[in-house]
């Protein structure tokens, strides 16, 4: 509804310049839709919905512009710092509206295909997207063991933000069944990716993905080139 009446404020008409939009709702404990409706991005990600405040018409397509006053600009960061969307009912509202448009049980490239809500968020409340599905899907059968749910709520909390290209990157050679020395890991990287990782933080993935930071081991640059990495 504000995107339509946004829309017939905005059209061409001769002699019309400007349009002057006033909202007199006063929800300001959901300003955070503000940006979302400006920009169609549902991702709820609260860092992107900032980012659109601040950049304003850099984020908007289109010859439009859009500006905020100080004080409006600082009720959206209150409301976006304040959202809950991670809300067992706001995620499942979410993931029955993808649900329902492709018509099946989504996968998760199909969130991001379909602009929807971002993953990460169904990980930091239940774990996993397996462990969603299990608990709000009747028609999802697939089930693993209490050690495969644990390797995927790991996978899902800790990695699965993609901060590091390298830890994913290993995790990639793992599934395929690869078994080969962390120098020749990099000489992979570089071939596939055209990236070559620092050793340092090559030695970092390792560390967090066989959880040796949990036992307080510490590894050196030197141990990339005797480590192998095996499934």
């Amino acid at each position: 509804m504000f995107v339509q009446q946004l829309g017939h404020g905005l059209r061409e008409s001769d002699g019309k310049e400007c349009a002057l939009v006033l909202d007199f709702i006063g929800n300001y404990q959901k300003n955070f839709f503000v940006p979302v409706a400006l920009s169609g991005d549902k991702t709820y990600n609260k860092d992107t919905l900032r980012k659109i405040v601040k950049e304003g018409s850099a984020i908007i397509p289109g010859a439009s512009t859009v500006s905020f006053d100080r004080v409006f600009e600082a009720r959206i960061y209150r409301a976006i710092d304040g959202g809950d969307f991670t809300a067992a009912k706001f995620l499942r509202g979410e993931y029955s509206d993808l649900r329902q448009m492709i018509g099946r049980i989504p996968d998760l490239l199909d969130f991001d295909r379909n602009g929807s809500i971002d993953p990460l968020l169904i990980f930091k409340t239940f774990g996993s997207y397996h462990a969603f599905l299990r608990k709000h899907e009747s028609v999802y059968d697939t089930e693993f063991d209490s050690a495969q749910c644990s390797i995927l709520k790991f996978i899902s909390q800790k990695l699965a933000n993609g901060k590091r290209f390298e830890e994913l990157f290993m995790l990639r050679e793992l599934v395929l069944g690869q078994r080969a020395r962390s120098i020749d890991l990099i000489d992979s990287a570089v071939a596939a990716y055209r990236k070559k990782p620092q050793a340092s933080t090559m030695a970092f993935a390792f560390t967090v993905i066989y959880g040796d930071f949990a036992s307080g081991r510490v590894l050196f640059p030197w141990w990339l080139s005797t480590r192998t990495v095996t499934v």
